[in-house]
């Protein structure tokens, strides 16, 4: 049988309470974000066409997982762009093999991702990340089809700007072979 709006309601605090309860024995500060999303969850689960919940045990203990999964991925999100951020920023090569035309590269595709208007620059960073369109999605609170538009909207920016910065170089005279970007003519 699937919960009516009335019994998702009665529900819902014991699948919160579980949440917070997570939230805190994982050290994680943001438990009203990690409510909200698992919560619009539980209620697509609910309206769509996934199993829905039989009690509010069963909507309880999913909520907890769902929870502890969305707090692990938010944790190596943290990891991950903060490790892509020092990569970016650093002022010499991570490794001995590193050119100066990489390092420039690095950094001004940096500078290009950096530039993006906010929504664009998240579902972007999911895609480098290998976050799945879905997840995004999840995440974002927006659909997959909207996630690769702003994804084709980004790399489009970029493209757009890259090309900008080569006509502008040749225009200057300056030798585009120094410039990683550069496109062959």
């Amino acid at each position: 049988m699937e919960p009516t709006n009335r019994q998702f309601e009665e529900w819902w605090p014991k699948a919160e309470g579980r949440i917070r309860t997570e939230c805190a024995r994982m050290g994680f500060p943001d438990a009203d974000d990690v409510i909200q999303q698992v919560a619009y969850s539980a209620l697509l689960r609910i309206r769509g066409e996934q199993p829905y919940f039989n009690d509010a045990d069963h909507l309880a203990r999913w909520s907890a997982m769902a929870a502890r999964w969305l707090i692990i991925d938010q944790l190596r999100f943290c990891q991950r762009t903060s490790r892509f951020r020092r990569l970016l920023s650093a002022k010499r090569p991570m490794y001995e093999t590193a050119t100066p035309q990489s390092h420039q590269m690095a950094s001004e595709l940096y500078r290009l991702v950096e530039s993006l208007p906010d929504r664009q620059r998240e579902a972007l960073l999911g895609k480098v990340r290998g976050e799945p369109t879905e997840s995004t999605a999840a995440r974002m609170g927006i659909t997959p089809a909207a996630v690769r538009s702003l994804r084709r909207f980004a790399t489009k920016r970029i493209a757009e700007q890259l090309e900008a910065t080569d006509e502008r170089r040749k225009d200057e005279g300056r030798n585009n072979d120094e410039y990683p970007f550069a496109q062959a003519t």
